[in-house]
């Protein structure tokens, strides 16, 4: 016969549980919102990158309290998406060119934060509709082909973000010198290492513990080579302070550093 003490200790080790897997995935979500938002926020946008990070955190928030109250699946947990991501980015590439192209190129943020918003409604319809119409089967006719283009979208994005250059021909002489086959080197061992740990191990703390060791061996290969935080910063191996950013945006113009 289960007793009242049972009962509220196995309460307690529940709550714990949940407390501690909830707060790894949200530190894990901090890191992917932070990566998906340079991602997006590459390029010309740039300088809005504070913008990026805010519409990201704030957009994963109302997404994972969405699905954690109404999913129907109570251990789901909702979160930035990798290849959602990556077209995201390229759409957002394509249309600020022909903002630029255009002679908008000091007025892109506005337009930019707009295609995100409404492109996110149009998918979230889409999808509604093929939940209620019970059309999830028609997932099959989409070509196998888009997980190698999301695949290579990836490589070609990060590798932009590393080294602010994009993967093309006409730059493969910059990507081959040395400060970026550095940057390029150091990315390639921290993906191998995911892959290997998460492939290796099923506990829940690898990639948590793996991005924590990651972060950890930069700052220690910074001190070993005499490399400060701001000129790491310049070098282009950490990310410039962000200004601070508001939610009512009045104009284009890059924020001022303070």
């Amino acid at each position: 016969m289960i007793t009242n003490q049972s009962r509220l200790q196995s309460t307690i080790e529940t709550g714990l549980r949940d407390l501690f897997g909830g707060t790894i995935s949200g530190v894990v979500s901090v890191v992917y919102c932070v990566s998906y938002a340079a991602f997006i926020f590459s390029g010309p946008l740039t300088p809005w990158l504070g913008y990026g990070i805010v519409a990201t955190f704030i957009s994963t928030t109302i997404g994972a309290l969405v699905v954690a109250l109404r999913s129907s699946l109570p251990f789901t947990i909702a979160g930035p998406d990798s290849s959602t991501s990556v077209v995201t980015a390229t759409l957002v590439a394509t249309f600020v060119e022909w903002l630029v192209a255009n002679g908008a190129a000091d007025h892109v943020l506005g337009p930019t934060l707009f295609l995100l918003a409404l492109s996110s409604a149009l998918v979230g319809i889409l999808l509604c509709g093929l939940g209620l119409a019970g059309a999830g089967r028609a997932i099959r006719f989409v070509p196998g082909g888009f997980l190698g283009a999301t695949g290579w979208l990836m490589v070609s994005g990060a590798s932009q973000v590393i080294t602010d250059m994009r993967l093309a021909a006409a730059n493969i002489h910059a990507l081959l010198s040395p400060a970026s086959l550095s940057k390029l080197t150091a990315a390639a061992a921290i993906a191998v290492s995911l892959y290997l740990g998460l492939r290796r191990f099923g506990n829940p703390l690898v990639l948590l513990g793996l991005i924590l060791a990651g972060i950890a061996a930069a700052h220690l290969a910074f001190f070993a080579t005499g490399l400060s935080i701001t000129d790491a910063q310049a070098a282009g191996w950490l990310f410039k302070p962000e200004a601070a950013v508001a939610l009512t945006h009045a104009e284009d113009k890059p924020p001022r550093k303070r």
